[in-house]
């Protein structure tokens, strides 16, 4: 009997369900009949897939010996013979067959002994074992091998100490030692490799922001006979060991490439907890310089002065004094230092200083688990006072982003409209930096009329290849995101949603008309050149804005609709999650326009992207005229390996 029968069988007459040997309420029953029950063959074979892994995960942990469970291993390690001699009849045994015949099969997936379908479970399960060596208990339950209640807190606990008994200065100056080759240009480019098409052995990730978090929590001086390259390994693993079992880390480009609408969620929780534990948030000094000349231009800077004793301009010397090109991880400043560096007055400098300084008292005090990033004030500042009045700073990377936040911060205490002034201020901050590198915006921004209504475009550029709708947000990624938080995540999102929406109205105009013209005479012609949506954050959102990660989840997000989740019920979420539903049902009304145009399917890989103003700069570097920009452009096309950062694809 061919198995391609046996699973058509099985799937007209739902035995598969029948043989199911999970209770019928359970999560894990329901993820079986919901992917069971897609219809599209990609989409059937991307949840399949999934399933297999979920299967797979709990199998081995509590060594399942079912038949169908140990016939679908052997088939999803490669077996690739389509005939079955004389199979064993029973439901369980067809169960396999039909399952592993749907995944190696379906159009869009080769599962071959190459692909690691299982290097991401195998991972996890390693690193569980180890700590059930040590100790600890975990249990199973619909898919999902999790701590028992306690032992995750207990881990925790030990790791807290492990780190206080290190100490938090030789700690971070020992990470940054260690993150020293991937230094490039001023940010820590923290590459997360995936495999793409060959099985490849994958260590774990070491967990940088879960342990720089923790060492910023515990800033003692060194104590030279506990700094042994020996206790610092050991909170490597154990750091490494905690967070692989919340199970953040994709191994195979699959995965990130193609994210179904089913896992959706757990694939943006993966991303933005991920970036917490194993990045951290950054922005390049030389950017900060930039951003505090342009973006606090509409700052009454005498009311600022009344307010607060000091100005923007007064800010700005600082920073230039304490992001200085000799500056390095763990930097020491002196009041003396910096009051010989300016000609400040004394007053001013304490009054900044006072608003730019942590207590490191009050740094981190609730953070305790990896996820705990809604407990983290590390970025809220950019100096740590220490012994002697002396101020030190983390790293330029880390501190310039905390520089930024706390002056937005100190303005906002009077003036409550800051925010706003900022993102109008940001557009023209982007269209500078085009043309400060040889592009000149067609319009920035430009407006035209369709039917009576008017629109407007934030920034188009153009070049012989390509056209670029911009779009810039000030919405940054909060804490709460950071942390999971599903609904936060959503809201964060929506901004971006909008701004597909409003770059596409503007591509769809183009597309219909072949030309479009702006209210102020411009014209720009559509010449058949490519059309780019940019939507531009103001700061970085990490994963999340990495090319692929982008892609694949626009076009799970075109397949899905989020209701209120039960514990999350109120009027306010609901509010929220309805904005987010009318965002993307607005977006796929667009879409199903668009693809009219797209014969070949929509290109969503590079043709929607959300970057920010950091990255924008980055990218710009190097660039000094419109053809350069192109050729980077086009080099930025050719992903080389998914590395869950979007600054590794424009080095």
């Amino acid at each position: 009997m061919r198995v391609n029968d046996i699973a058509g069988f099985l799937l007209r007459n739902d035995i598969i369900l029948e043989g199911l040997r999970f209770n019928r309420s359970s999560t894990l029953y329901e993820l079986v009949r919901q992917r069971i029950s897609l219809k599209k063959p990609t989409s059937t074979c991307i949840g399949l897939h999934d399933l297999a892994r979920v299967l797979y995960l709990q199998g081995e942990f509590e060594g399942w010996d079912y038949p169908y469970y140990k016939v679908v291993r052997t088939i999803l390690f490669g077996i690739s013979d389509p005939y079955i001699h004389e199979p064993d009849q029973s439901p369980d045994w067809q169960i396999a067959v039909a399952i592993g015949l749907l995944l190696m099969e379906q159009p869009g997936l080769n599962i071959t002994e190459q692909v690691p379908i299982y290097a991401r479970q195998d991972a996890v399960l390693s690193a569980i074992r180890r700590l059930q060596g040590q100790g600890y208990q975990f249990h199973a339950n619909d898919g999902h091998v999790t701590w028992v209640s306690g032992e995750l807190e207990r881990a925790c606990q030990i790791m807290d100490a492990a780190v206080s008994a290190y100490g938090g200065w030789p700690l971070i100056r020992r990470i940054f030692e260690r993150l020293y080759p991937y230094l490039e240009r001023g940010r820590y480019v923290i590459i997360r490799h995936l495999a793409m098409a060959v099985r490849e052995d994958k260590p774990l990730e070491i967990p940088w922001g879960y342990l720089l978090n923790l060492a910023a929590k515990h800033l003692k001086p060194a104590v030279p006979e506990m700094q042994s390259e020996e206790r610092f390994e050991s909170l490597l693993e154990l750091s490494k060991d905690i967070v692989a079992t919340l199970d953040l880390e994709p191994y195979s480009g699959v995965e990130v490439a193609m994210v179904s609408p089913t896992r959706l969620i757990e694939a943006l929780q993966d991303a933005v907890v991920g970036d917490a534990c194993f990045s951290f948030e950054q922005l390049r000094p030389i950017d900060l310089f930039v951003m505090l000349e342009t973006l606090f231009k509409a700052v009454d800077q005498a009311e600022m002065k009344r307010e607060l004793g000091w100005t923007v301009a007064d800010a700005l010397v600082l920073a230039k004094i304490i992001f200085g090109p000799d500056t390095r991880p763990c930097h020491s400043f002196t009041f003396r230092k910096i009051r010989e560096s300016t000609n400040l007055s004394n007053a001013v400098i304490k009054a900044m200083l006072d608003q730019f300084t942590h207590d490191p008292t009050q740094l981190n005090t609730e953070f305790f688990k990896p996820n705990d990033i809604i407990h983290c004030n590390l970025n809220f500042r950019p100096l740590v006072a220490g012994q002697n009045q002396n101020r030190l700073l983390i790293a330029p990377s880390i501190s310039a982003l905390g520089f930024y936040i706390a002056l937005t911060d100190a303005i906002r205490s009077y003036d409550t409209h800051i925010d706003e002034k900022v993102g109008t201020a940001a557009e023209q901050l982007v269209s500078n930096l085009y043309i400060q590198h040889g592009l000149q915006p067609v319009v920035a921004p430009g407006f035209y009329e369709v039917s009576g209504e008017r629109y407007e475009c934030d920034i188009v550029l153009e070049t012989n290849e390509y056209i670029f709708f911009l779009e810039v947000k000030k919405k940054i990624l909060t804490r709460a995101s950071f942390s999971g938080d599903v609904l936060e995540i959503l809201t964060d999102l929506k901004s971006m949603f909008e701004s597909q929406i409003q770059s596409g109205r503007h591509e769809l105009y183009l597309r219909q008309n072949e030309v479009l013209y702006f209210s102020d005479g411009t014209k720009l012609e559509f010449h058949g050149r490519r059309v780019v949506r940019i939507s531009v954050s103001l700061l970085d959102w990490g994963t999340l804005q990495d090319p692929l990660n982008t892609g694949s989840f626009l076009q799970a997000f075109m397949q899905t609709n989020f209701g209120v989740m039960s514990d999350q019920g109120t009027s306010a979420a609901v509010k929220k999650i309805n904005a987010v539903n009318i965002a993307l049902n607005k977006l796929r009304t667009l879409e199903f326009q668009l693809a009219t145009f797209h014969h070949a399917g929509r290109p969503w890989l590079f043709d929607s992207l959300f970057v920010s103003i950091p990255w924008l700069m980055f990218l710009l570097d190097r660039c000094h005229d419109a053809s350069a920009f192109e050729a980077k452009w086009r080099s930025f096309h050719a992903i080389r390996k998914p590395a869950r950062n979007p600054y590794f694809q424009i080095l």
